[in-house]
């Protein structure tokens, strides 16, 4: 979840109001690239929403809708000679929230990122946004060699300012004290991102910009954040959906480690589904002997030096794809805190299931519900639509072969 700098207390309480009553209220400016605001364009929003999808090269995107009879500062105007002011500015949009008893807000930045299209209709302005890795996916063009060894959150922060990133929100490499082994190149056609997202995955570590357009190195959440449920204090609008992904799912994770001086193979370990997981081997094999229902991952990683550490990596990614390879879609009253990748939870009458958040939508007009697990097009007074629900029978678990 992305952090509020609220106590526990409050925290508490705004959950609650989620669930119940408050009062919210989109706030959105132009910015410069350096994060230097130029103007509040709030009063000219009629409508808008912040897409999120966790496995997209750019996380965010934001559509807005804004009523400008006369041009506004940062825009442009009519003429169209001029639309190319746009690209050297971005829209920070904050949802802040109040409720009975509480005399404060609670400030909940939900996108930051810059302008990449926009298009006039009379009087009313359509501007898409994209999240701040847009900026990073560009060529470096200047090459630069970083020597080894290199702690590897240092590494990233330095490839993501050769983009001009300059708000981070990273462990120092006194937490995360791994190293690069080799030498790291950066080349004229390089894209930061690309290079800081491959050297995030090796480090085992989520690389995204959050709703604040900071640049966040995290853990995965191992709990869920967030339990969605039915009934009169639920914020469940719709009943959930569910469907797996074989396509991309994984049932046996085989983790190489580091080679050992002498040894002529490296350390390794793997783990796979217990047979009564929907993706199991057994569950996907077939003929007498169920063969041919392994869906196998391999990952080395230089870091781990033992066969305990191997297998307790593939523990946690085994689980992990099992969770990613479960997609569950349904309308909820908004959260608009949570993060791409966190695990959250759906407890109702007719499901109950973890799952890893990979796609949702956040409305910026009261009103309207927050989509998970699907994202879907900016429009007004859409009627949900009614689809049969089958149960989910995954579970945790691994089996050592």
């Amino acid at each position: 979840m992305l952090p509020l700098n609220i106590d526990a207390s409050t925290r508490k309480q705004f959950h609650r109001a989620l669930r119940e009553s408050h009062v919210v209220v989109p706030t959105v400016q132009v910015l410069s690239l350096d994060h230097k605001r130029i103007a509040d364009v709030s009063h000219m929003l009629i409508e808008g929403q912040v897409n999120v999808v966790n496995d997209s090269t750019t996380t965010r995107n934001c559509s807005l809708s804004l009523y400008d009879p006369r041009g506004h500062i940062g825009f442009g105007d009519y003429d169209p000679s001029e639309g190319a002011l746009y690209l050297d500015n971005m829209i920070r949009v904050v949802l802040s929230y109040t409720w009975d008893g509480f005399d404060d807000w609670v400030d909940v930045p939900v996108f930051c990122g810059p302008v990449t299209s926009l298009s006039r209709d009379a009087d009313t302005l359509a501007v898409e946004c994209q999240g701040k890795e847009h900026l990073a996916r560009r060529a470096v063009w200047e090459p630069k060699s970083f020597q080894a060894p290199r702690y590897v959150v240092d590494l990233i922060r330095n490839i993501m300012r050769r983009s001009g990133e300059t708000r981070f929100d990273i462990p120092s490499s006194k937490d995360i004290k791994k190293v690069t082994l080799d030498q790291f190149d950066l080349y004229r056609q390089s894209s930061p991102w690309a290079k800081a997202q491959n050297l995030a995955h090796a480090i085992d570590r989520q690389l995204f910009y959050d709703g604040r357009g900071i640049l966040r190195l995290r853990k995965l959440p191992k709990r869920p954040v967030w339990t969605f449920t039915d009934g009169d204090r639920g914020t469940l609008t719709s009943r959930p959906r569910v469907s797996f992904d074989v396509e991309n799912a994984k049932n046996l994770v085989w983790v190489k480690g580091r080679k050992p001086k002498g040894a002529n193979e490296r350390v390794n370990g793997w783990a796979r589904l217990p047979h009564d997981n929907p993706l199991s081997v057994q569950k996907l094999g077939r003929g007498p002997d169920n063969l041919g229902g392994v869906l196998l991952e391999v990952v080395e990683n230089d870091n781990l030096k033992t066969k305990a550490e191997c297998e307790k990596r593939a523990v946690e990614l085994v689980n992990r794809r099992a969770r990613q390879a479960v997609n569950v879609e349904f309308d909820s009253l908004p959260i608009p805190h949570l993060e791409p990748g966190d695990l959250v939870a759906v407890d109702s009458s007719d499901l109950q299931q973890e799952f890893v958040l990979r796609q949702f939508s956040i409305p910026l007009v009261a009103g309207d519900s927050m989509s998970v697990g699907y994202t879907r097009r900016m429009l007004v007074g859409r009627k949900a639509k009614f689809n049969p629900l089958f149960k989910s029978v995954i579970v945790d678990g691994w089996v050592r072969l």
